[in-house]
């Protein structure tokens, strides 16, 4: 005896069956059926793979700490002059520059034009101020007190302004960016009826004109 047999699932337990079965003697069966099967465990669905891990965020790239060391609105890299004083105005550069730059330490001998004391170190540091920017334009103001008469007050004032215009220069200064204003006793910052509020009336000023 000897057979052969093929079977195709239908699913959900049917399926179709076709056989060959061979007896000596030659008898043969060959028989198709259909076949439903009882308490067949239906196939688990296959589980899904694990998702992949999600790439690693990419570097943040952190910029550098630019700092402002001085504090006065231009930071260090672009700093000529990182070390200028807190509150001090400054160019684009970063260095000390004023609309009024008051020359502390100019004095004159009385009623006279004359430089005396500490007045030349004072203009050869004004001097340096200019050098850096040539092409700056500066007003030299001479101020005075109220002692003596305003017409003359006056006069003396624009010749003090004159002999600091003339020594500044002489050290190198651009001649045509300098000009001498004397204003007399007009525009005081003290009080001149006191010791103290005169002294500080006499000054030279330099009046950044552009």
């Amino acid at each position: 005896m000897g057979g052969v047999g093929f079977e195709h699932d239908l699913g959900n337990g049917y399926a179709i069956r076709a056989d060959l079965d061979l007896y000596d003697k030659d008898a043969q069966l060959a028989t198709l059926s259909l076949m439903k099967r009882f308490g067949v465990r239906k196939e688990e669905p296959a589980p899904a793979p694990e998702p992949e891990p999600a790439p690693p965020p990419p570097p943040v790239e952190v910029p550098p700490v630019v700092v402002d060391g001085d504090a006065d609105g231009i930071l260090d890299p672009e700093d000529a002059c990182p070390d200028t004083a807190p509150g001090q105005k400054v160019d684009a550069k970063g260095c000390d520059l004023q609309e009024v730059i008051v020359l502390k330490g100019v004095t004159f001998a009385t009623n006279s034009a004359e430089l005396i004391g500490e007045s030349p170190k004072v203009l050869d540091e004004a001097y340096a101020l200019l050098s850096r920017y040539p092409a700056m334009k500066i007003e030299i103001a001479g101020h005075t007190d109220s002692d003596g008469s305003a017409v003359s007050n006056k006069k003396l004032s624009q010749r003090r302004a004159e002999s600091v215009r003339a020594y500044l220069v002489s050290k190198g200064a651009v001649a045509e960016n300098l000009v001498a204003k004397g204003y007399g006793e007009e525009v005081p910052v003290a009080d001149n009826r006191t010791k103290a509020g005169k002294a500080l009336n006499r000054r030279v000023e330099m009046h950044i004109l552009q």
